[in-house]
């Protein structure tokens, strides 16, 4: 038996705790982009990456290929698959910058900004079937641990990048 001045509360370990959180925010990551790639493909048909540049465009009328690469954080070689299957589509257009011929700019093209224009709406449906389990109070919660998280990462990005 125990007496009462030994600890029986577990030992946290706080390697664990963290690796714990890192494996559900990808897993919630995860679950929210098959929902909304499915939700977009079956109402839009276009998949989640293709929204999101389309989205990005919408906020910024032209963009650079090296523009959206960064938005996204990958090289170029992606992003060049990317505007193919957009052009493809007709949904946005290409043209090489006047002073450098070697930066290749995007735009939406009129079906594009009519389309671009429906993707939030379908999102937020995505948004609300992975919520939909959550009380009101949970709800108000995530939001402000979500809020407070990005709060302190472009925090942080900020800081860093005076360095």
């Amino acid at each position: 038996m125990l007496s009462k001045s030994q600890n029986t509360a577990p030992i946290r370990d706080k390697r664990l705790d963290e690796e714990i959180e890192y494996q559900l925010l990808i897993l919630v990551h995860h679950k929210f982009m098959r929902l909304a790639n499915q939700a977009l493909m079956s109402t839009l048909g276009i998949t989640f990456s293709l929204g999101s540049a389309m989205l990005h465009l919408e906020q910024s009328p032209s963009v650079s290929f090296q523009g959206l690469a960064a938005f996204f954080g990958c090289g170029t070689g992606r992003i060049s698959r990317l505007v193919r299957d957009l052009e493809s589509q007709g949904l946005v257009s290409t043209w090489r910058a006047h002073l450098d011929k070697r930066a290749v700019q995007l735009v939406l093209t009129p079906a594009g900004r009519q389309l671009v224009l429906r993707i939030p709406a379908v999102l937020r449906q995505a948004e609300q079937q992975m919520l939909r389990n959550l009380t009101g109070n949970e709800r108000e919660k995530l939001q402000v641990v979500i809020a407070g998280m990005v709060a302190r990462f472009d925090q942080t990005r900020k800081t860093t990048s005076r360095i």
